[in-house]
């Protein structure tokens, strides 16, 4: 099983991931992945044994080297982030990366204001590209203001069980 959580302090935001769930981040218009798989096509890629092509469509890009109940003890990845006003972090399952790509995802984000229709949406292309699995989309937009930092938040999930 794979896991991600964000967690909003006045410091910064930290996330923690095990498997191939994603956080991305858009600023500025523009998307970066926050996060890195923990597959065997992932280290391929780091190796230079596969492109990036050939990676999204891998027959094996499903196999977790990292996750909850792999190992008796596990160590999750975990990186931060100084959030600024106007960012959206967007945290995913392996559903809606495997079917949409990263600028898909970012053209979405930036065509809706809401958290909640960017969830909606982002789902709704997931399943229309054939949906092969659970699809968990979670948006945070930031908001900070003089001494204070909101963030709004929407989980949606579609379960293909």
């Amino acid at each position: 099983a794979t896991a991600i959580l964000a967690l909003n302090r006045p410091e910064g935001a930290y996330i923690a991931h095990l498997g191939d769930s994603r956080a991305y981040l858009i600023r500025n218009r523009e998307i970066s992945q926050l996060t890195r798989d923990h597959s065997l096509v992932q280290r391929m890629l780091e190796l230079g044994e596969i492109t990036p092509e050939e990676a999204r469509v891998h027959p094996m890009r499903h196999i977790v080297l990292s996750g909850l109940g792999r190992q008796d003890e596990i160590e999750p990845e975990i990186s931060s982030f100084k959030p600024q006003s106007g960012d959206y972090l967007i945290l995913c399952s392996d559903g809606l990366s495997d079917m949409i790509d990263d600028e898909s995802i970012r053209h979405t984000a930036l065509k809706r204001r809401k958290s909640k229709t960017i969830c909606s949406a982002l789902i709704q292309g997931a399943l229309e590209a054939g949906g092969k699995d659970n699809v968990t989309v979670i948006v945070a937009k930031w908001k900070l203001m003089p001494n204070l930092t909101t963030c709004s938040e929407i989980c949606l999930t579609h379960d293909k069980s």
